[in-house]
């Protein structure tokens, strides 16, 4: 397993040989590129580059766009991001005998369908779990994850709101002006 592994050049292993081809390199060759997934999984010759985006369907650009329909169509933003992510690397992974899975979460927690595919996928292959707590232990990773995500978005937030000079906290339901007599 690689984290980060980048496209243009070659992934060093401990073996020192390229992953994709399994020959070995000189490491005088190798490059840097910005282009690059999050994880490759390697089993055997199989590699699996797992691209991860999180998308949030409430946001007003998703909301405007009729095509998404996510106010009628369950995961329609997480579906959108696993093509854009396929459209983006597909090409990619093809050149080099990979397989692509975008892993596509929206903030509030739903999973994308090529998400829910890989995590019953490795599932199916856990040796010390069963599948059943493979899946449920993922799921409640994932979710602990993307809520603390979440705050640290919020407290970020919170934080440049108040360098601004506009960090005066009044809950939304509240009015500014109700306290004025």
């Amino acid at each position: 397993m690689l984290c980060e592994p980048p496209f243009g050049s070659v992934v060093a292993t401990s073996s020192a040989v390229a992953p994709d081809t399994g020959a070995p390199f000189d490491v005088d060759d190798v490059f840097a590129d910005d282009a690059r997934g999050d994880l490759l999984l390697i089993r055997g010759d199989e590699r699996l580059l797992v691209d991860v985006t999180v998308v949030r369907p409430t946001a007003p650009s998703h909301l405007r766009n009729a095509r998404l329909a996510v106010a009628t169509k369950g995961l329609a933003c997480a579906a959108a991001a696993e093509r854009a992510k396929r459209a983006k690397y597909g090409a990619l992974c093809a050149e080099r005998g990979w397989k692509m899975c975008a892993f596509a979460l929206e903030s509030y927690g739903a999973l994308g369908q090529s998400a829910r595919k890989l995590l019953h996928t490795l599932a199916s292959k856990a040796d010390e779990v069963s599948a059943a707590a493979f899946l449920q232990h993922a799921c409640a990773s994932l979710s602990v994850a993307l809520q603390a995500a979440n705050a640290a978005i919020v407290v970020g937030g919170r934080q440049r709101l108040r360098l601004h000079g506009k960090g005066r906290f009044v809950p939304l339901f509240f009015e500014q002006n109700m306290f004025k007599t």
